[in-house]
């Protein structure tokens, strides 16, 4: 019985990778105008004249505070084990 819902798992995984993969754009073809749409309408809508800093700080905000959250935490994780590693070989010394 397990065998078979493995296979019958894997049997499925396969078909999803192939049909997605089969029904990929070609190279510069795409079905979302949201590049275009940046490029027409950013400068009026944000009021920035540096297209790119527009689309970081005004269209992609909460994706990039959310990115430097990951990282902040990350950070502060590393050092907090790093300290009380320090902590732990000092007080054997």
């Amino acid at each position: 019985m397990k065998r078979a819902l493995t296979y019958l798992l894997l049997g499925l995984l396969i078909s999803v990778l192939v049909f997605t993969v089969t029904n990929v754009n070609e190279f510069g073809d795409h079905s979302i105008g949201v590049g275009e749409h940046y490029l027409k309408e950013g400068v009026e809508e944000a009021g920035a004249t540096n297209l790119v800093t527009n689309i970081v700080l005004d269209y992609r905000g909460y994706d990039t505070l959310g990115e430097v959250t990951v990282l902040f935490t990350a950070t502060t994780g590393v050092a907090a084990l790093f300290w009380k590693k320090r902590r732990e070989n000092d007080g054997e010394e």
